[in-house]
């Protein structure tokens, strides 16, 4: 039965705030949120004070540089006070995830002085953050417009850009703002993660390096190239580099996640360990419940399985795969209703999701429901044409019928799409086996079990095969 294994490491969200990332849980009051206080109000030689000791924690933090600027154009008259303290309650509104109210004070901003690059920079990413590409675009090219040397505008462009699915042009981006300024950290973070995403995994490695020697604490710089090491299949330096950032930020559920992730390849004790801790540091953390469901499935620890796909579920109502592989875990304990009412389920989410079909078929079969089997395979094989497990399933559906014309078809059609298939292999030769073809079926079952598949290669089988 196809099951569909762990998610896939996921990229972090971005929290655009004050500085370019958040790293973890606040728990006192840091010197740039007292910058972003300040200036929200208008006290600016306070704000100063603050990201001029922001800036000594943290040099290569552009946006506290950013805020310096705006505040020496205010002392310069080049802005004027109301438009600073728009742009800097625009940024408190992004921290807060109120993106309307964050464009409204930089649209304020503007009002009062046209010319506010800055302004446009709050404004554009308040709309990325909104996911309203367009307009993200429009207010960074206004603002690289009045200053073309704004290098981080080219990083928020670029990575619109690749939200848009234009990683070229993200890539042009982050090129040019590394022509400006090339110990911007954040334009190595965003060209390596988009180089991994076009699957420039060595490229991507070397853009995390060249961000970790500018910003060596950057836990989520050390959890990206640990991504980019698991895709490379070097486990061990996945683990390491998580660990690493776990070490930077012990709160730091997703590098749990990815490590757990990673451990899965390699042990799965430690893995449910890791996405157990993802869950205590996050208890609505839906693809930590989902891949500890998916560990405690594969050990057959089938109720705790059950248990956290049913949060997943829970928290993400229209969590397919969480669906899926709970009905899975239904069908290996012989609760086949309850099996077919989640496959039911993936399906109204996603029509076109061929595994739902395949597996419903299976169950459908198992509960002698033959021609809804059938029906159900046939659609799974519409979907994608190269199912192997879909025409297996049905060929071994067809002969439960006495079908075997079409059965030896669909075992043929499997092995032709995929001549390592093994079980195909078995169940051909069984086939062949029961027409009375002993020399075809041993070979088939011999074939099987070389590709590992040894339940036709019995040693009874065996016997009846010395003996032809």
């Amino acid at each position: 039965m196809k099951l569909i294994k762990g998610m896939s490491i996921p990229f972090l969200i971005l929290l655009i705030l004050s500085g370019n990332f958040c790293y973890g849980e606040v728990t006192t009051e840091k010197p740039h949120e007292k910058g972003l206080k300040y200036g929200s109000v208008g006290e600016f030689d306070k704000a100063r004070k603050e990201y001029e000791k922001a800036l000594e924690l943290e040099p290569y933090y552009v946006g506290y540089k950013r805020h310096l600027r705006v505040i020496e154009y205010v002392n310069k008259k080049k802005v004027k006070t109301d438009a600073a303290i728009s742009y800097f309650k625009g940024i408190e509104y992004n921290s807060k995830n109120q993106y309307d109210k964050a464009i409204n004070e930089s649209d304020n901003a503007l009002t009062i002085n046209p010319m506010f690059a800055e302004a446009y920079l709050i404004r554009g990413i308040s709309y990325l953050n909104m996911d309203e590409y367009d307009k993200a675009i429009s207010d960074f090219n206004e603002a690289l417009k009045i200053d073309p040397n704004l290098y981080e505008i080219y990083v928020y462009r670029g990575w619109t850009y690749q939200k848009q699915g234009r990683p070229d042009d993200a890539i042009s981006d982050f090129n040019m703002a590394l022509k400006i300024n090339p110990k911007y950290p954040l334009a190595y973070n965003y060209r390596g993660r988009t180089l991994t995403i076009k699957g420039e995994v060595d490229k991507a490695i070397s853009d995390f390096n060249k961000e970790l020697e500018l910003d060596p604490k950057n836990s989520l710089s050390y959890n990206l190239r640990g991504n980019a090491w698991f895709d490379k299949k070097q486990y061990d330096k996945a683990i390491s580099d998580y660990s690493k950032a776990i070490e930077l930020d012990p709160k730091y559920a997703d590098a749990y996640l990815n490590r757990g992730n990673t451990f899965k390849e390699q042990d799965l004790y430690e893995a449910i360990s890791d996405y157990s801790k993802a869950i205590e540091l996050d208890p609505k953390y839906t693809f930590a419940y989902y891949n500890r469901g998916n560990i405690f499935r594969v050990l057959g620890r089938y109720d705790k399985a059950i248990s956290d796909y049913s949060k997943a579920i829970e928290l993400d109502p229209k969590y397919a795969n969480a669906y899926l592989n709970r009905g899975v875990t239904f069908d290996k304990q012989g609760r086949y209703d309850e099996a077919i009412s989640d496959y039911n389920k993936v399906i109204e989410l996603d029509p076109e999701y061929a595994f739902a079909y395949n597996n419903r078929g299976y169950t459908f079969k198992e509960q002698g429901r033959y021609d809804e089997a059938i029906s159900d395979y046939n659609k799974a094989i519409e979907i994608t044409p190269e199912y192997v497990d879909a025409y297996n399933n049905r060929g071994n559906t067809f002969k439960e019928q006495g079908r075997y014309d079409e059965a030896i078809s669909d075992f043929n059609k499997a092995i032709k799409i995929n001549s390592n298939y093994n079980i195909s292999y078995k169940n051909r030769g069984d086939y062949y086996y029961k027409v009375g073809d002993l020399e075809k079926a041993c070979t088939d079952w011999k074939k099987a079990c070389e590709l590992g598949y040894c339940m036709g290669w019995t040693l009874i089988n065996r016997f009846r095969c010395v003996l032809k």
